[in-house]
């Protein structure tokens, strides 16, 4: 079994290594993140495009997040908590993306099922960015949680982008409720 995939199953199984191991040439790890943009992008049927449009647009998106999110990570360890890292984070972060590949599994259940299964899968995902990134970098799982925490408001800003975006190009339908008449 080829290093990549023994790391994407390990990792998915809470088995993490030193941030040297994460090596890889870069066409697997952009691979690897192409994959969980198709996927993601032939999940979202809700979005009114072509096929080829959601997965560009979701490749594109889980490229500009994943390389955003890397370089924050390690701008916190360098500028923020003054310590080294020898390294790039990047293929590390994409590893931990691997849980997303997970979300079309939850169409298989019934709506109201797979909605009560979503916080669970992305609470499983971003316990697997935490760990992996606290053990490669060997710290406390706590300075991981406040760096992710720091960079909610750039990940909100992504997500918001995103949905304007989605909404201009006419792929999405915004429900607008009209206003209560207010005396």
């Amino acid at each position: 079994m080829p290093k990549f995939v023994r790391d994407v199953l390990d990792l998915l199984r809470f088995r993490f290594h030193p941030l040297a191991h994460y090596v890889y040439p870069a066409w697997q790890t952009l691979l690897w993140l192409s994959l969980i943009g198709v996927v993601g992008g032939l999940a979202a049927y809700e979005f009114q495009a072509g096929v080829l449009a959601r997965i560009a647009f979701f490749i594109a998106l889980n490229v500009i997040e994943t390389i955003v999110l890397s370089a924050w990570l390690m701008a916190w360890w360098r500028w923020v908590l003054k310590r080294p890292v020898q390294g790039s984070l990047f293929p590390l972060v994409v590893l931990a993306n691997s849980a997303q590949l997970l979300e079309p599994v939850l169409r298989l259940f019934p709506e109201s099922v797979a909605l009560a299964l979503v916080f669970p899968l992305a609470l499983y995902g971003m316990l697997l960015l935490i760990g992996a990134v606290a053990a490669a970098l060997d710290e406390r799982r706590f300075l991981v949680f406040v760096a992710i925490l720091a960079y909610l408001p750039i990940a909100l800003a992504l997500v918001q982008l995103s949905m304007n975006l989605t909404v201009e190009w006419g792929w999405v339908e915004m429900a607008v409720t009209p206003a209560a008449n207010t005396p």
